[in-house]
């Protein structure tokens, strides 16, 4: 349970994070 939770989390940061990464790229090209 806490580990599914753990992974979940990651998951979501990661995704966050590249998109966050992709929005700022786009705007700087």
């Amino acid at each position: 349970e806490d580990l599914e939770g753990g992974i979940r989390n990651v998951l979501l940061a990661f995704a966050g994070v590249a998109g966050v990464g992709a929005g700022l790229a786009y705007l700087i090209r």
